[in-house]
């Protein structure tokens, strides 16, 4: 990271299929990232992926905080339901239920 901005980056895309459990395997999460990656030096916004609900309700408090960082794009891309369903292939191509 710190290569990438001393490289003129400014913009550093976080993207997954859901970067919402990043650092579930190693105790870390999303929110801790954004903070340490924000506090670098350099002039350079972050800009995060996507996510499910699921991995974004557990850290919705700290994601929203780490989000008040200058350094952070206020845009976040979460999953909806009705997405998900047409994109499940364990669904097919049933009628997405209800939300």
């Amino acid at each position: 990271m710190e290569k990438l901005v001393g490289r003129g980056c400014a913009e550093v895309r976080l993207a997954a299929q859901d970067i919402g459990i990043y650092g579930q395997d190693l105790g870390a999460d999303l929110p801790g990232l954004l903070l340490r990656l924000s506090g670098l030096d350099g002039d350079f916004r972050l800009r995060v992926g996507m996510m499910n609900p699921e991995s974004l309700l557990p850290i919705m408090g700290r994601l929203m905080d780490s989000f008040k960082h200058p350094k952070v794009f206020k845009f976040l891309h979460v999953r909806s339901r009705a997405e998900m369903t047409v994109c499940s292939a364990g669904w097919g191509a049933a009628t997405p239920p209800a939300i």
